[in-house]
């Protein structure tokens, strides 16, 4: 979320030494947002979310302006108890994290792609690294 975001980022940026570097990861402008509103629905004996019997409902919002993903799932089990989980996905572009960072004071920052093997999960093209420093 954008104010835990910022309060991290000031936060760091007090306790770093002179000279010193912050190293992270984002996904970036590559990562493929999913169909906005698309949904789908799993039924299991076991699975990815329990060890016993559950339905998993699953939507997608895609808010543009924000260029955020949310993928909601809930996950119902024989007893009808639901939980829900979210999954917010935020993108950002080499400038974007620039803009951020150079907001909280920090004077250097490098962006770097294709640094990771392509996985399951994410491919080489989706992540940046960013380094930051003061």
């Amino acid at each position: 979320m954008p104010d835990e975001r910022e309060r991290l980022l000031s936060n760091v940026h007090r306790v770093l030494k002179p000279r010193g570097k912050l190293l992270f990861d984002v996904l970036n402008e590559n990562f493929p947002v999913q169909e906005a509103g698309s949904r789908s629905w799993e039924i299991a004996e076991k699975g990815f979310w329990r060890s016993e019997p559950y339905l998993a409902l699953t939507e997608s919002y895609y808010y543009e302006d924000k260029k955020v993903t949310l993928t909601q799932h809930i996950v119902i089990n024989e007893n009808d108890d639901a939980e829900v989980y979210r999954f917010w996905i935020h993108t950002f572009s080499h400038s974007e994290l620039e803009k951020i960072l150079l907001a909280h004071d920090f004077q250097t920052t490098d962006c770097y792609d294709r640094i990771i093997p392509g996985c399951d999960m994410y491919r080489s093209e989706d992540v940046t690294f960013c380094i930051a420093g003061i």
